[in-house]
Parts: structure tokens; C-alpha cells; sequence
């Protein structure tokens, strides 16, 4: 019998952080406050981070922790490009229901970007999901699944930009509904008119 792995301290100031900025917003998260929540001194979070802006770094990192996997699974799914939009939408809404104090990272998107120690990284993690996005309608197109009407990008950043928008009204009415159920309705009905 294997033996259970447990999250590690640094994984666990990880999620208080999340908890915290879902709580208090990005504003609330103080060295004073995560290491109150993990009952330890503050001065034993410097052990694990170099510092309030390594914390935000390993947040980001948490938030895209499934990008990879999501975006090989499509890019090897032997489906049609309008399954794997919605594929696409279905497993960052699960992830989202999963764990929807995670969203903050979402809300609070802009001061991320807004951070120098940030900003990189998050611009990276929304560059990689909108270009994956992108690239499943530029196929859908090419295989005439949907029209081209509208260019790749345009229909990207429409569809996209929808879902960002269903995370935050999602969470702004505090998770009273199924996000899932909700995004793929309506992608359904904008993918069967485009």
C-alpha cells in the first residue's frame, strides 16, 4: 500500500493565499494574514518565498496548473474541432466548480498583470489559453464546421471573452448555478448559428 501524499507547507500558504485574495481581494493578502491562517510566524514564509511577489508567481502557476494537460488532450482528441471548443469550456468550468475560490486569480486578473513580478507570466497563461482557443476555431473553420465569417481572432476573442465574463458574473452571484451547464448551453447555441 502506497503511502497518501500530503500537500506541503508551501503548498498549503498557496491555497490560503488563494483563500485569502477569494475572501479579502488581492488587497487583503498580507505576510501578516497568510502566516495568521497557517498559524506559523511570518518570518517561516520567507523559508518557503522569497517574497509577497514569489507568493502571487506560485498563485498564478496554481491557477494554470492544468493548462498543459487540458491543451494536449485536445490538441490529441480525435473529435471534431466544435467538440473540443466545447471540451475546451467544460473542463476549465469543472475545474472552476472544483474549486471556485480559484476564480479570484480570474477577477483580480488585471492586477496581475499590472505587477512587474507578475505580469509576464500572467500574460503567458491568458496568450497560451486564447491561442489554443484560436486555433481550435481556425480549425473548425478550415473544416467547415463553422463559418468564417468572423476571423479566428474575432470569434476567439467573442467566445472567449464570454466565458471570462460567465466566470466573473458566476462568481459575483456566488456559485448559485452550475457554471458548466451554463457556458455550454449557451456555446452550443453561438457554435450551431456560427
Amino acid at each position: 500500500m502506497a503511502a497518501k501524499q500530503f500537500p506541503s507547507r508551501r503548498d498549503k500558504i498557496i491555497v490560503s493565499a488563494i483563500d485569502i485574495i477569494d475572501e479579502l481581494g488581492l488587497a487583503g493578502l498580507s505576510t501578516k494574514e497568510l502566516a495568521l491562517r497557517q498559524e506559523i510566524a511570518e518570518s517561516a514564509l520567507y523559508r518557503h518565498f522569497k517574497s509577497k511577489d514569489d507568493i502571487l508567481l506560485e498563485i498564478l502557476k496554481y491557477f494554470a496548473k492544468f493548462d498543459k494537460l487540458i491543451h494536449t488532450t485536445i490538441r490529441e482528441n480525435q473529435a471534431g474541432a466544435k467538440e473540443n471548443i466545447l471540451f475546451f469550456v467544460k473542463m476549465y468550468a469543472e475545474y472552476y466548480e472544483n474549486y471556485p475560490a480559484i476564480t479570484a486569480v480570474n477577477y483580480y486578473y488585471t492586477s496581475f498583470l499590472s505587477n512587474p513580478a507578475t505580469a509576464e507570466f500572467g500574460r503567458a497563461i491568458y496568450n497560451r489559453r486564447a491561442a489554443c482557443f484560436v486555433e481550435l476555431i481556425e480549425l473548425a473553420q478550415a473544416r467547415g464546421e463553422i463559418s468564417d465569417y468572423f476571423t479566428s481572432e474575432e470569434l476567439g476573442e467573442v467566445l472567449y471573452g464570454y466565458f471570462q465574463a460567465s466566470v466573473v458574473a458566476w462568481r459575483m452571484k456566488r456559485y448559485s448555478y452550475s457554471l458548466k451547464a451554463r457556458v455550454l448551453t449557451v456555446f452550443e447555441k453561438l457554435l450551431a448559428r456560427c
